[in-house]
Formats: C-alpha cells, sequence, structure tokens
C-alpha cells in the first residue's frame, strides 16, 4: 500500500512538473507599426509563418508575447493550439467583404479572425478545400519560418505581393466542383469512356512509354482548352540506354554479379558489385516482373504474356521457354 501511495505521489509531481516546464504556444498575429518594432520583433523568439502588408502571423510563447507587451508591439492571440492545428488564408472576390460568406465558412472551419476581404480560419483540409465551391480563394499557411525583417530589407521574391484578380480563373473555380475533379480521375483511370480528338477511348494505363500514356497527355490539354487556356504537352526520351520500370533484382551469393529485370527495358547485368551495368542485347521485348538465381550460372526470368527465359551462362544469353499453357503474367519466381 505505502508502495503505491509513493508511485502516486511521484507521478502527480512528475504532472506539476511537466505541466510547469511545458511550453504553452499560440498563433499571434502581431502588427510592428515602424520598421525599428520589425528589427525588435525578429529578436524576440516568434516564429513568423506568414506576413501581409499589415501583420505577421506567427507562433509564440507566453514568455515571447511578455517580450513584446514589454516592448510595446501589438500582438493578439488567435489560437492556442498552433502544434496541432492547420491553418488557411481565405479571401472573398475583389470588392466582396468576407462576412458575406461566414455563415458557410463556418459549416467548413473554425473561424479566427474575419476582416475586410480575408478571413484566417483552421480545420480538416478536405472540408475546408469545399469552400472555393462559393468563388473563396484560399492559401494554406505553411508552418515554414519566414525572415522577419523590414520591407525594405527583404529579397524582391518575399516581399508582399497582392494577386491581381483574373475573372478566367475565377470562372474556372466555379466549374470545377468536387464531383468534377471525381470524374476527371475516373476518366484518367479507365472507370470512364473519354472524347480524345474527336474519338471515343477507355484509358486502361498511363505507363510511361505506351500509348495511352500520350492520350492522356492529350486528355489534359483538351481539358485545359475547354476553360479557356492555352495549353500544351511534350513528350521527351532519355537519350542513351538506360534501364527504366526496374521490376526486380537478384545476385549472386557474394553480390558481385547482379541482373536487373525491367519492364520495356529487358535485362541488365552487372559483374562489378553494380558499379556498372550493360544490357543484354535481345532482351527489350521481355516485359519482365520478376528474376530468380538459383545459381551463379543460372538466371530465370518471367513477366507478361507467360513469358518465361532461362539462361545457363550467368544471362549472357537468354532463351524463352516456350510455355503454350501459359497465357497470363507472372510476377514472381521462387
Amino acid at each position: 500500500m505505502k508502495k503505491c501511495l509513493l508511485v502516486f505521489v511521484l507521478l502527480t509531481l512528475f504532472g506539476f512538473i511537466s505541466q510547469g516546464t511545458a511550453q504553452e504556444r499560440f498563433l499571434v498575429k502581431v502588427s510592428p507599426a515602424t520598421p525599428e518594432e520589425t528589427k525588435l520583433l525578429s529578436g524576440s523568439g516568434v516564429i513568423a509563418y506568414a506576413k501581409t502588408a499589415d501583420f505577421y502571423l506567427a507562433e509564440a510563447t507566453k514568455e515571447n508575447l511578455d517580450y513584446l507587451e514589454n516592448l510595446g508591439i501589438s500582438y493578439q492571440v488567435l489560437d492556442d493550439e498552433p502544434e496541432f492545428s492547420l491553418y488557411y488564408f481565405v479571401w472573398a472576390k475583389p470588392g466582396e467583404d468576407v462576412s458575406k460568406y461566414l455563415d458557410k465558412i463556418k459549416e467548413k472551419a473554425t473561424v479566427l479572425e474575419a476582416e475586410g476581404e480575408r478571413a484566417i480560419i483552421k480545420g480538416h483540409p478536405r472540408r475546408i478545400e469545399e469552400l472555393t465551391s462559393y468563388g473563396l480563394s484560399l492559401k494554406l499557411i505553411k508552418k515554414r519560418p519566414l525572415p522577419i525583417k523590414p520591407e525594405d530589407e527583404l529579397p524582391d521574391l518575399l516581399k508582399v505581393k497582392v494577386p491581381a484578380y483574373d475573372p478566367l480563373i475565377d470562372e474556372i473555380i466555379q466549374q470545377v466542383t468536387t464531383s468534377k475533379l471525381t470524374d476527371y480521375v475516373a476518366d484518367l483511370s479507365g472507370e470512364n469512356e473519354v472524347l480524345i480528338g474527336g474519338l471515343p477511348e477507355t484509358l486502361l494505363t498511363r505507363y510511361t512509354f505506351t500509348d495511352d500514356c500520350d492520350k492522356a497527355g492529350q486528355y489534359l490539354k483538351e481539358k485545359f482548352e475547354g476553360f479557356g487556356l492555352t495549353a500544351w504537352y511534350d513528350t521527351f526520351t532519355v537519350p542513351g540506354a538506360y534501364p527504366y520500370y526496374v521490376m526486380d533484382i537478384v545476385s549472386t551469393p557474394t553480390g558481385d554479379t547482379a541482373w536487373l529485370g525491367c519492364l520495356y527495358s529487358g535485362v541488365w547485368k552487372s559483374t562489378d558489385a553494380g558499379n556498372s551495368w550493360y544490357n543484354i542485347s535481345g532482351t527489350d521485348s521481355y516485359l519482365l516482373w520478376a528474376l530468380s538465381a538459383p545459381a551463379p550460372d543460372t538466371l530465370y526470368g518471367a513477366g507478361n504474356d507467360g513469358v518465361i527465359i532461362k539462361s545457363t551462362d550467368g544471362g549472357d544469353t537468354l532463351v524463352s521457354a516456350e510455355q503454350s499453357y501459359l497465357s497470363e503474367s507472372k510476377r514472381s519466381l521462387f
């Protein structure tokens, strides 16, 4: 009983000590009035995550806030859970007051502040992103420290820039709904038949080097053009031979000799522990998923269309095992 009581007392004391030493943190809006106050703010210990023309949005401890108060720098506490929360800026359309949308915003998120065209909110990203369907603009406040310096000392890249209103972008935002995005994904995944270049198509794959990959690019191009945007896409290849879509790797017990089995680029071999590789001639047509090397000079491969290949000279030459009864793709060898 005494031991139990002692443990309880120790745990209680530990809890008090933990509470006393834990640093409570806050999300604060800090408004330095002069360049001199901005320089003082940089030494206060607060961590700035966003900057507007009028204020910094920052994370601070109670000690930091006491420091600001002693300096006479104005601040406002917006939230006391910055470690566990995601924050967003929300903007109404130019000329509109965000208060017009507050009821809708509150259905999706917690409003920390609303002023003029802008609000600061927190909540679940998926629900917050639904606010774009009302014509609102969003920006995630990334928890990445920003330099705290007077405007004239910042590089051009970090100076506050107010994005210009673009009616075309606004029109696109009005058209792109969650259900439409779901449909686009289904179109690109082969669940729906789509029109590409005026012809019906079903995109069964988007693997590189396949015809459907190019068709998917054309599909996206036509979607962007449907929004009134100028769009293009490029196809490219990397010069020189190299292994791509590596599906399996096997080696001898010492690791000095190794083989790669690839989709679309055949079998590759290394005899210097992987420092360099060369393609085994005549294997490009084998769409391989798996290799097995049961002995140093014996190599098996298996892949699409039921193909099985074998080598008895360490992979320098490979022959296809004619197995008419194997019509399914093979993805493993034991």
